[in-house]
C-alpha cells in the first residue's frame, strides 16, 4: 500500500508541508487527480489524492468547507493545493474541517509544475496494480456467475451488500424499489430506518432532485445524504446503462468504511449485471406481453370460435371465464402545446404517454374492487371491466369508474387529454368484442356531434348509431335539405347562426332560460331568433311530430358531415 506518508518521504517532495490533517497521513492513495472544477467532485474515485490552485472556492468559504466535506465522503486520501496565486495562505475554516475529518492538506511551492507530482505517484502505484487487477477479475468472476446461472436482483443485491459492506437497494428507472439487501457482516438493518415496498418509491423527490439532470447517462456513482426522518443516511448512487439506455440504479447506504478502488470496481460490475438483468426481463415483458396482447386482439376482433381454445387462453393469461364483461376505450391526445411538425418525434412522445398511463392505470387497478384488464392497443388504451353481477344501474357506475380513471390520468401524465367511449356489458368473455364495437362506436359518433363531454355510452347514442347503419346517406341528405334546408340556406345567405340556435334549443329540450345560457345571449334575442326559425321553417315547436322531425334531421346532418 501507497500512502500520504510514503509519499511525503519521496525525495522530491520531502520539503512539502502537512498543513493540517496530520492524522490521516496512513491514508491509502490508489490514484492521483487534478482538481480545478466544482462540478467534478461528483466524478473523482476513492482512493484518489487531488491537486488544485483552489481558483474555483477561493472566493466561497461555503464551497471550502463543502469541498472538504465531500473529500472525506468519497475517501480522498489528501488534498495538495498551491494557494500561492489565488488563496495566498490555506484558509483557517480549511484547516479546521481538514483536522476534524483527518485529511490531510498539504501546500505545494508554486515552481513544481502538477505533471511532476502525478508522473511520479504513477510510478510508486504501478506496482500495486496487478494485485488490484486480480481483486478486480475475483469480482468480474462473481458477477459473471450471477449473469451466466441466473439469480436475479436479489442475488444481485445480496452478492453487493456483502462486496460492499453495505445495505444496497436496487430501483428501476422511476425510482422504484426492485430488490434489497442489508451486509451479512453486520447488524444494520435498511428496514429499521426506511420504509420499503417493492414497486413502490422508497425515496423521496426531494431526494432525487439532488442528483444532476444528465444523471441518468453518466457512468460514475454520486455520494449523497438521504434524510429520513430525523436521521441522516450516507449513500452512494450509481445509474445503470446498457448500450446507452438507461435501466435504473444502485443505491448503497451507510457503508461500513471508507471506499477502496475495489469496493467502486465491485460496483462497477454490479451495474453490469444488473443492466443486464434488466435487459432480460424487459425482453421477457415484451415476449409475454406480444402473446398477451395477441390473445386480447383476437378477443377483441371475435375471431376466437373455438369455446376449448377461448378455455385455453385466458386461464393462460389470468382471465376468469365466469365474469360479465365491459368494455372501455380511452383516446389520447397529446396537447398541442407540445405537438412538432416531427412526425416520428411526435410518435415516440405518444408511445411514452401511453406507457406513462399505462403505469398509473396499472397501479389504480391492483387497488381496485372489481377486475380491471388493462392493456394498450396503438393510440388507445383499454380497459375491460370484469364484474360478477349486473348492478341495476351498471351504466351509470363504470362511467363513474370511467371519469375517475380520466382524472386520475390527466393529474398523474402531463399534456395529454383523454375521452371514453362505452360499451354495454356481456355476460359471456366470447362474445366481449361486441362491447367493444360499441365503445369504439361510441367514441366514432361522438366525433360527429357537438357534444361537450368526455365519456360517451353506447346506450346514449344507440338511435344515432341505427340511423347511420340503415339509412343510406342519399336519404339522410334529402330528409335533412327537406326538414332543414330553407334555414341553412338562409344562414349562408345572411351569416347568421339560427341552425346552432335550433340544435342548442333541441338539446335543452326547449327550455328557454337553459338555451339562451348555453348560447351567451340575451333571453329576448333567443325569442326573436325562435320567432324568426318559426317563420322559415313553417315550424310550430308545440308540434310534437315536428320536433321528433327536427330532432332527426340534425342526426342525419352530423352523420353526413364528415363524408
Amino acid at each position: 500500500m501507497f500512502t500520504v506518508r510514503d509519499f511525503l518521504s519521496l525525495g522530491p517532495f520531502k520539503q512539502l508541508q502537512v498543513v493540517s490533517g496530520e492524522k490521516g497521513l496512513d491514508n491509502v492513495i490508489s490514484s492521483i487527480n487534478i482538481m480545478d472544477n466544482p462540478d467534478a467532485l461528483d466524478w473523482f474515485s476513492a482512493g484518489e489524492m487531488l491537486l488544485t490552485s483552489g481558483y474555483f472556492f477561493k472566493d466561497s468559504e461555503a464551497l471550502q468547507n463543502k469541498v472538504i466535506k465531500q473529500l472525506h465522503s468519497i475517501n480522498c486520501p489528501a488534498l495538495c493545493i498551491k494557494p500561492q496565486r489565488y488563496l495566498g495562505k490555506i484558509p483557517n475554516n480549511m484547516i479546521e474541517i481538514s483536522n476534524q475529518l483527518g485529511i490531510p492538506i498539504i501546500e505545494l511551492p508554486y515552481g513544481i509544475p502538477f505533471s511532476k507530482y502525478l508522473s511520479r505517484v504513477m510510478e510508486e502505484l504501478s506496482g500495486d496494480f496487478d494485485k488490484m487487477n486480480q481483486q478486480s477479475l475475483d469480482i468480474h468472476n462473481d458477477f459473471f456467475t450471477i449473469s451466466l446461472h441466473g439469480g436475479g436482483m436479489d442475488k444481485i443485491s445480496r452478492t453487493l451488500a456483502e462486496l460492499l459492506d453495505a445495505s444496497i437497494l436496487l430501483f428501476d428507472q422511476q425510482w422504484r424499489l426492485l430488490s434489497y439487501a442489508d451486509s451479512p457482516n453486520r447488524n444494520w438493518h435498511i428496514q429499521d430506518h426506511m420504509a420499503l415496498t417493492l414497486e413502490q418509491r422508497a425515496v423521496s423527490t426531494e431526494f432525487i432532485s439532488q442528483f444532476p439532470p444528465d444523471f441518468p447517462s453518466l457512468q460514475a456513482p454520486i455520494v449523497r445524504t438521504l434524510t429520513v426522518g430525523n436521521a441522516s443516511l450516507q449513500t452512494i448512487t450509481r445509474p445503470t446503462s446498457f448500450h446507452n439506455l438507461h435501466y435504473g440504479y444502485i443505491m448503497a447506504v451507510q457503508p461500513a468504511g471508507n471506499w477502496t478502488n475495489i469496493e467502486y470496481i465491485a460496483l462497477e460490475n454490479g451495474a453490469m449485471v444488473f443492466a443486464l438483468e434488466q435487459v432480460k426481463n424487459t425482453e421477457l415483458d415484451r415476449a409475454k406481453n406480444r402473446v398477451r396482447r395477441n390473445f386480447f386482439d383476437e378477443l377483441l376482433s371475435g375471431n376466437i370460435s373455438s369455446k376449448e381454445s377461448l378455455v385455453k387462453q385466458a386461464s393462460l393469461h389470468d382471465v376468469p371465464l365466469e365474469l360479465r364483461y365491459t368494455a372501455i376505450v380511452m383516446d389520447v391526445a397529446i396537447l398541442p402545446t407540445i405537438t412538432s411538425s416531427d412526425v416520428l418525434r411526435n410518435n415516440i412522445d405518444m408511445q411514452k404517454k401511453v406507457k406513462m398511463i399505462l403505469g398509473t392505470l396499472d397501479e389504480f387497478g391492483q387497488h381496485y374492487q372489481k377486475l380491471l384488464l388493462i392493456f394498450s392497443k396503438k393510440d388507445q388504451i383499454i380497459v375491460l371491466v370484469g364484474e360478477s353481477e349486473d348492478p341495476l344501474d351498471q351504466a351509470r357506475l363504470v362511467s363513474q369508474l370511467a371519469e375517475e380513471l380520466i382524472q386520475l390520468v390527466e393529474k398523474n401524465v402531463p399534456e395529454v387529454q383523454l375521452k371514453c367511449g362505452i360499451g354495454n356489458q356481456v355476460l359471456d368473455i366470447g362474445t366481449l368484442h361486441r362491447s367493444f364495437f360499441e365503445a369504439q362506436e361510441s367514441l366514432r359518433l361522438s366525433n360527429l356531434f357537438p357534444i361537450e363531454a368526455r365519456i360517451f355510452h353506447f346506450q346514449d347514442l344507440y338511435l344515432q348509431h341505427f340511423l347511420s347503419e340503415n339509412i343510406s346517406e342519399e336519404n339522410m341528405l334529402a330528409f335533412c335539405d327537406y326538414i332543414l334546408g330553407p334555414l341553412l340556406s338562409y344562414d349562408k345567405k345572411n351569416n347568421t347562426s339560427l341552425m346552432e340556435t335550433l340544435e342548442s334549443l333541441v338539446h335543452n329540450q326547449l327550455n328557454i332560460s337553459e338555451t339562451a345560457r348555453a348560447l351567451f345571449i340575451h333571453r329576448n334575442t333567443l325569442l326573436y331568433r325562435i320567432e324568426r326559425i318559426e317563420a322559415i321553417l313553417n315550424l310550430d315547436f308545440k308540434q310534437t311530430n315536428k320536433m321528433l322531425e327536427v330532432q332527426l334531421a340534425f342526426n342525419f346532418y352530423h352523420l353526413t358531415a364528415s363524408k
